[in-house]
């Protein structure tokens, strides 16, 4: 199974991990771009160990796509692009990376304003 978008559903991938892209659907449906971001950089995570990398390179493309321009996302699409890079070059650092940015992230998002919700799992 190949990993594209669906026509008309941004951020609904076939073939990646449905538990993190369901959140990440519903995130970017009811227009949370704090948590949106940081469960994209689970889901690049997520792709590269199931060897999906073919997966990651839309997805900062579609959070950017999805939220108004503002600082801290601009980072975060930065950030996502970088994660995704390294994980299309199956590069050692990528878990690193991805835990920095996301530290990173959640300060950002915190000094910009931008208010993380706790998610309620079932």
């Amino acid at each position: 199974m190949v990993g594209r978008a669906s026509p008309g559903q941004p951020g609904k991938r076939r073939g990646s991990d449905p538990i993190l892209e369901s959140v990440r659907c519903h995130l970017l449906a009811e227009r949370s771009p704090a948590e949106a971001a940081l469960v994209t950089l689970d889901l690049v995570l997520a792709l590269s160990a199931a060897e999906r990398t073919q997966e990651v390179g839309a997805l900062a493309g579609e959070l950017d796509s999805a939220f108004a321009k503002n600082r801290a996302l601009a980072l975060a699409v930065e950030r996502i692009g970088l994660s995704a890079s390294l994980a299309m070059q199956d590069a050692p650092e990528l878990r690193a990376v991805v835990g920095a940015s996301a530290v990173l992230l959640r300060r950002t998002f915190r000094a910009s304003g931008l208010r993380i919700k706790p998610l309620l799992m079932a």
